[in-house]
């Protein structure tokens, strides 16, 4: 009876990753031509010169150049993935950890882009320091529960070091990104500058988040030998309280509103 009971649970979870897979690629797949990751993380953020915070978006986008190929990509990826989760010829452990990995190349890619996006007249002013971006006691614990997974290497040796290692390279990509110096050309300083810290932000909260993600899933995906040991349980319940209080401790995923301080820069910097 338990069997039963645990592997419907099991077939419940990759039932849901097919779903949470599908959705995501043909998202990422299907975008309008227009759309742009960078201006649409900025879309709900309200100030009253407008017109300028557009124009240092669109500044952004031109200095990064971010291919179009690469969302398509993991779009194609998380398709392929839940193609096969629904054939259910593989372990879904093993296929999510498969997935982390491929998702961590992909973002090694960007970040790779991201630090040679200089162009012939843009300008890398000072490093940041990391913990501005994201506390230094986020990003520790974080790096403790991505390697939660290890809890399981007489269980799944082999998908549970690739899961460990992939989450921990994201969490790596995470720090470097966090003490890259600033991109900022020089048209509106001001401006491009709270660009440069939303983003950052942005796109380290979400990394850290995603870093998470998969050990959750590994753990629940092994209940039985959760269970079965108080240190895999106490284990999950780390990993599964850091991932929720990401967004709290980090100060959210979406982009604030300028400061006051801000506010007053751009105002001495008015073009």
């Amino acid at each position: 009876m338990e069997s039963d009971y645990l592997a419907t649970i099991l077939n419940v979870q990759r039932w849901f990753l097919v779903g949470l897979w599908t959705v995501f690629g043909i998202w990422s797949l299907c975008r309008p031509a227009g759309s742009s990751w960078i201006r649409d993380g900025f879309a709900k953020v309200q100030v009253a010169d407008r017109a300028r915070l557009d124009r240092a978006l669109a500044l952004r986008e031109r200095l990064e150049g971010a291919p179009t190929w690469l969302g398509r990509a993991l779009g194609i990826l998380s398709l392929a993935a839940a193609a096969v989760a629904a054939n259910n010829r593989v372990a879904i452990d093993l296929l999510v950890a498969v997935v982390t990995l491929a998702s961590a190349a992909f973002l090694a890619a960007a970040y790779s882009r991201l630090r040679k996006a200089r162009g012939p007249r843009a300008a890398s002013l000072k490093a940041r320091i990391r913990s501005s971006v994201v506390p230094r006691s986020l990003f520790a614990t974080v790096t403790a529960s991505v390697l939660c997974p290890l809890f399981f290497l007489d269980v799944s040796p082999f998908a549970a070091t690739v899961t460990a290692a992939a989450s921990l390279s994201i969490v790596v990509l995470a720090w470097m990104i966090a003490g890259l110096p600033a991109l900022v050309r020089g048209d509106d300083v001001a401006v491009e500058s709270f660009v440069d810290d939303r983003l950052r932000h942005q796109r380290v909260a979400a990394m850290l988040q995603l870093a998470t993600t998969p050990s959750v899933f590994f753990f629940t995906l092994h209940l039985a030998a959760m269970y079965a040991s108080p240190w895999r349980l106490s284990a999950f319940c780390f990993t599964a309280v850091a991932s929720c209080v990401i967004p709290f401790l980090s100060g959210g995923f979406g982009p604030r509103g300028p400061s006051p301080d801000e506010l007053r820069a751009w105002a001495g910097d008015a073009r």
